[in-house]
């Protein structure tokens, strides 16, 4: 990876747009991340910047508002792309997701 003057790594861009966003770094390092809704068997997350390949972290964290369904309303990544992160709920119940992806974008 490449650094900055000194050894130090830098952003060198960031958006935000509500509650998506993204961070790039001078060494190549992506975070993006942002809120998708609904989830419930099946949801595609499009990538707001591609990926270099598919071995990248990717964190999901379902807010269940109603209490009552707390454990019928659990998300997990099912394909990993570049591009896009397909996920879906064990359950037909719809909530709302907040995801993270870090790793080396393209």
């Amino acid at each position: 990876m490449r650094r900055g003057s000194g050894g130090i790594d830098f952003i060198t861009e960031t958006w935000r747009s509500g509650e998506s966003w993204y961070r790039k770094w001078d060494s190549g390092w992506v975070e993006q991340g942002g809120v998708v809704f609904p989830v419930s068997t099946d949801a595609t997350i499009n990538l707001f910047v591609t990926m270099a390949n598919t071995n990248y972290s990717a964190i999901m964290i379902p807010l269940i508002k109603d209490q009552t369904n707390s454990g019928r309303g659990a998300s997990r990544i099912r394909q990993r792309l570049t591009t896009q992160l397909r996920v879906g709920g064990e359950s037909h119940i719809d909530h709302t997701v907040i995801w993270q992806v870090t790793g080396l974008g393209a």
